[in-house]
C-alpha cells in the first residue's frame, strides 16, 4: 500500500514512511531502491543522498556511504546529520583533526548552530582533550547560543561528570533563570540540588515540576528520592505507586517500584511487577536482576542465584555476575 501511494503521490511522506519500514525490517536493498523513488522527486535535495549514506553505514559499506554523504553535503552545506556522519566515519580511520574541520566548517557557514558547538565538545572530550577544554567549548554554545536547553544540560553534566557540584549548581540556577518554563532543565536544577545535598529545596523544585506537569514521572521519580532522603518511606511509596499507575511500562519506574517495595518488605507487591517485565522484555536482563534483589532482602539466597544466574545469560547483564557470585557465597 505505501508502494502505491509513492508512486501516485508527488510528496514524499508515502516514501519516507515506506524506507522507514523497510529498514526496520533490515530489508536494505528494497530501502535503497525506494530511495532511489524519493530522490527522482527531490533529486536537488540533499535528503535521499543522506538516507542513502545511512542505510549504507548499515550494510557495512563506509566507502559508499562517504560519498553519498559528501554528495548531501554538495547539495546542502550546513546539513548537520551529514557532516556528524562524516566526522564519525573520520574518526574511525582516526583522523580527528579532519573530523574537526568538518565542524569548524559548518560553523564558519552557520555560526550559531548548536549541535556543531556541542559536537565540538564530545569530539574535543573522546580525542584526548582537557576537562578545561570541554568545559570551555559547552560554555560557549551557551554563549552562543543562551536559549538552547541541550547546550546548557550539556554543560551541566560536564560539571557533574567531574564531580564539581558546584559549579553544577550555578549554571543550572542559571539555566533556569533564563528559561524557567522548560520541564527539563528544572528537572536538572533538582538532581543537582540532590547532588549538592540540598534535599529541601531539591523536594521544592520537583514538586513545582509535578504541580505543573501531574503526569511527569521525572518530576514524580526526582520527588519520591527526595523524600527517601528525608526518611519519608511512606510519601515516597505514594509517589512511586502514583508513577507506576500513570506509566506502568516504564523501566524507571518500575525498578523504582520493586526497589522501594523490597526496602519495605512489600515482597508479595514487588514480584509480579518484576516476572511483568521478564514478559515484556524476555531478552533483557533486568526483570530477573531486580527478582534477584527482591530475593536478597528476604536471604533467599538459592532464589537470588537462581535469578541472577538468569540474568547473566541476558542482554545488558549488568551488575548480574557479581550479584551471583555475592548470592552464592
Amino acid at each position: 500500500e505505501l508502494r502505491q501511494i509513492a508512486a501516485a503521490d508527488p510528496g514524499v511522506s508515502a516514501d519516507l514512511a515506506l524506507i522507514s519500514t523497510l529498514l526496520r525490517r533490515g530489508d536494505f536493498d528494497r530501502a535503497l531502491a525506494a530511495i532511489d523513488g524519493l530522490e527522482k522527486k527531490q533529486p536537488q535535495l540533499a535528503l535521499a543522498n543522506n538516507l542513502r549514506g545511512q542505510v549504507l553505514l548499515r550494510r557495512k559499506d563506509p566507502a559508499g556511504a562517504r560519498k553519498n554523504f559528501e554528495a548531501a553535503l554538495a547539495k546542502q552545506p550546513t546539513l548537520f546529520s551529514a557532516v556528524a556522519s562524516l566526522a564519525a566515519l573520520d574518526l574511525l580511520e582516526k583522523k580527528p583533526e579532519q573530523a574537526q574541520s568538518r565542524f569548524d566548517n559548518l560553523l564558519k557557514a552557520d555560526p550559531k548552530n548548536s549541535q556543531a558547538l556541542l559536537a565540538l565538545a564530545e569530539l574535543k572530550a573522546r580525542t584526548g582533550g582537557t576537562p578545561a577544554e570541554v568545559l570551555a567549548q559547552l560554555n560557549l554554545a551557551v554563549l552562543t547560543n543562551p536559549d538552547d536547553a541541550y547546550s546548557r544540560i550539556a554543560l551541566i553534566n560536564q560539571h557533574l561528570s567531574q564531580k564539581d557540584y558546584k559549579a553544577a549548581l550555578v549554571a543550572a540556577q542559571g539555566a533556569v533563570a533564563a528559561l524557567p518554563e522548560d520541564f527539563d532543565l528544572l528537572g536538572k536544577l533538582g538532581q543537582v540540588l540532590m547532588a549538592n545535598g540540598d534535599t529541601n529545596q531539591a523536594q521544592i523544585t520537583f514538586q513545582k515540576m509535578v504541580s505543573v506537569q501531574p503526569r511527569s514521572i521525572p518530576g514524580l521519580l526526582g520527588l519520591a528520592d527526595t523524600q527517601l532522603a528525608a526518611k519519608d518511606e511512606e510519601a515516597a511509596a505514594r509517589t512511586v505507586k502514583k508513577a507506576l499507575d500513570i506509566a506502568p511500562d516504564s523501566t524507571a519506574v518500575q525498578r523504582a517500584f520493586i526497589m522501594l517495595a523490597a526496602r519495605q518488605k512489600r515482597y508479595g507487591e514487588a514480584l509480579p511487577v518484576a516476572r511483568r517485565m521478564q514478559a515484556a522484555r524476555s531478552n533483557d536482563a533486568l526483570g530477573w536482576l531486580l527478582e534477584g534483589e527482591v530475593a536478597l532482602v528476604q536471604q533467599k539466597w538459592d532464589a537470588a542465584a537462581t535469578a541472577f544466574r538468569s540474568a547473566t545469560s541476558k542482554a545488558n547483564p549488568g551488575q548480574s555476575p557479581a550479584r551471583l557470585h555475592f548470592a552464592l557465597l
